[in-house]
């Protein structure tokens, strides 16, 4: 797939940057489309492959089959089992006797890897929804469900800038998300949308709501089906939760964005807060 170029931070960059994207209909991405697939396929290690095309990084092999993806990091001499960040997680699963879904390393603590995966959901199932972050243990034993061994890119060591978040499809939750949320503009939708009509929204907010949840669902705080640019009831509550995780309670605890829980989760979640 060509010489690597991509660095293991712009590789990474360009993961976190999908966090909170989801499929519509059954498995239609714009990572098909990135990566040369059609849609309808299942699409772990096509999330992955279009990782690649974007920031130009090597791979031995495709990876949308994942049995065939491990297969080539083991015939290029680049699996490993002892993991670092940007190595790629193969998982195995008992019940179909085979490595059936993949991620990447986005850290190592201790025994286990935080991951970034596509085609998952807030559970870590592997026939999912969207673009989620997991915790999974560094290695299981043979036979057991979770990551067997990883493959190892050869990345480059240069500066790469991270390339630009593609455009899902459109509709629902589905649009762009923003680098830059509005404070003052998400705390006036806090307020006022949960009194209007399923899905009603304040006027020049529904980016910075729709940024705002997509960070919510990723923290699985928030389902999917209410990401929908209001900041409604649902959402409200989500980032209640938020802020309850930040350590606030009481009235600090709302659900009305605030400057520091606000930043919090935007620096989880690649976006910067103007207030």
């Amino acid at each position: 797939m060509g010489a690597a170029v991509a660095t293991v931070a712009a590789a990474l960059a360009w993961c976190r940057a999908q966090l909170g994207t989801r499929e519509t209909g059954n498995n239609n991405t714009p990572y098909h489309e990135i990566a040369g697939h059609p849609d309808g396929w299942a699409w772990c290690g096509i999330f992955l492959e279009a990782m690649a095309k974007v920031t130009g990084l090597g791979l031995p092999g495709h990876v949308h089959y994942t049995p065939s993806g491990a297969a080539a990091f083991k015939a290029a001499g680049r699996w490993v089992t002892t993991p670092r960040p940007g190595d790629f997680a193969f998982i195995y699963y008992p019940e179909l006797g085979r490595i059936g879904h993949i991620g990447i390393v986005e850290k190592v603590d201790g025994g286990d890897v935080i991951t970034i995966e596509g085609n998952t959901n807030t559970t870590g199932s592997r026939t999912g929804i969207g673009v989620f972050r997991h915790r999974r243990k560094k290695l299981v034993g043979k036979g057991q469900r979770g990551i067997v061994g990883y493959g190892r890119p050869a990345y480059g060591t240069g500066t790469t800038k991270p390339p630009a978040k593609p455009k899902p499809p459109s509709g629902g939750g589905n649009g762009p998300s923003l680098d830059v949320v509005d404070l003052s503009v998400l705390r006036t939708a806090a307020r006022h949308d949960p009194d209007r009509s399923q899905g009603g929204h304040t006027r020049g907010a529904s980016e910075h709501v729709r940024t705002v949840e997509r960070a919510l669902v990723a923290e699985g705080l928030l389902d999917p089906k209410w990401s929908d640019a209001s900041f409604g009831t649902k959402t409200v509550a989500a980032y209640a939760a938020w802020q309850r995780r930040c350590g606030y309670s009481g009235r600090d605890a709302d659900g009305v964005p605030g400057l520091d829980s606000l930043r919090r989760l935007g620096s989880k979640h690649g976006f910067r807060v103007t207030a």
